[in-house]
């Protein structure tokens, strides 16, 4: 068998243009990323501009064609934007790609993000902001640009924007582009709790549940899953994924706090007290951690006591990977009695 193999020395390449946009300059990107200015001639008569892709010119692999002068734009710009700051009610918090504010008293008024681009003015037409999932319209948002458009202010007045839609877990999304070709990208997620008003006696939140496993009234009905019974529909599990996992209780009046037994869910022959749990209650404005407990055994229950405290709000958490030693990502409880 014989194979033939065709080897490109160069490609002539001819574009029909309108009589609106005639470029007069083209630009590739090389295989190593860096962008080359091609020779290239215009014939206005036929609305044809032509130029030669050359490997030995541009390198192997795939490669991109700008059309045009890019003038004000570095085109090897590959760094994105970046969060300079960013200001909750004033107050500075710590920036990142996913910023979590954990638990807040009371829902903020004000968000104040800061970006900036070193290389490239921002493409301001790429701005995405999403409140709860639901994207917001630049008259929502106060913009304030730089003079040469590398930097931006936004000011979103979450107090307006979360009027009627403040939930227990708020999220807010932010995408942006600079103007490169490549458009590079930054993507912000900060997301924070609030409670909010309790009516039901208690209530009972939780970081996340297990595909089945979501009906939280198991844990406050009185009833205790035995050895040797299915799992399903008498306990209460996390996702099996890595970090914090945790259960609250919330009162509409203050309780007076300290005692309570967590019974554990067994599976095939384990009952899933885990390595590490914080008992916690909420002081109005944080978490306090009353007691902390290390290497629980794996028995049916376990009975906490600490010095009694008033409060609305009482959170069992298990510290990422601090379950179980045989499924260390899970929580998994059947039943918790407090007071």
């Amino acid at each position: 068998m014989h194979i033939r193999r065709l080897c490109l020395t160069a490609l002539l390449l001819s574009l029909a243009l309108t009589a609106q946009a005639a470029p007069t300059a083209i630009h590739c990107r090389h295989a190593n990323g860096k962008w080359l200015a091609l020779p290239c001639t215009v014939d206005d008569a036929r609305g044809v501009i032509s130029f030669t892709l050359d490997p030995k010119v541009i390198g192997g692999g795939s490669t991109t064609v700008l059309l045009g002068e890019q003038k004000g734009i570095m085109l090897d710009d590959e760094q994105p934007p970046r969060v300079t700051g960013l200001k909750l009610d004033g107050q500075g918090v710590r920036v990142g790609p996913v910023v979590d504010l954990d638990w807040l008293a009371d829902t903020p008024r004000t968000l104040v993000i800061g970006l900036a681009d070193t290389c490239n003015a921002l493409d301001l037409s790429s701005l995405k902001l999403q409140v709860n999932g639901r994207a917001l319209t630049p008259e929502q948002v106060e913009r304030e640009p730089s003079r040469n458009g590398k930097s931006l202010r936004l000011t979103l007045p979450l107090a307006k924007l979360l009027a009627g839609d403040d939930r227990f877990l708020n999220v807010i999304e932010l995408r942006a582009s600079d103007v490169a070709p490549l458009q590079n990208t930054v993507s912000l997620r900060l997301q924070y709790r609030h409670l909010g008003e309790v009516t039901q006696s208690p209530t009972l939140l939780v970081d996340s549940s297990y595909k089945g496993y979501e009906d939280l009234k198991v844990l406050t009905d009185g009833k205790v899953m035995k050895a040797g019974e299915t799992t399903y529909g008498c306990t209460w599990a996390s996702e099996e994924e890595p970090g914090d996992h945790w259960l609250v209780f919330a009162w509409p009046q203050e309780q007076c706090l300290s005692v309570l037994e967590v019974f554990w869910a067994t599976f095939q022959g384990t009952y899933h007290a885990p390595q590490k749990l914080l008992v916690q209650t909420w002081d109005g404005k944080r978490w306090e951690t009353q007691q902390t407990l290390t290497d629980l055994k794996a028995e049916a229950s376990t009975e906490i006591e600490f010095t009694p405290v008033h409060s609305t709000r009482l959170r069992l958490l298990q510290p990422d990977g601090e379950g179980n030693p045989v499924r260390p990502n899970i929580m998994w409880i059947t039943e918790v009695k407090t007071p």
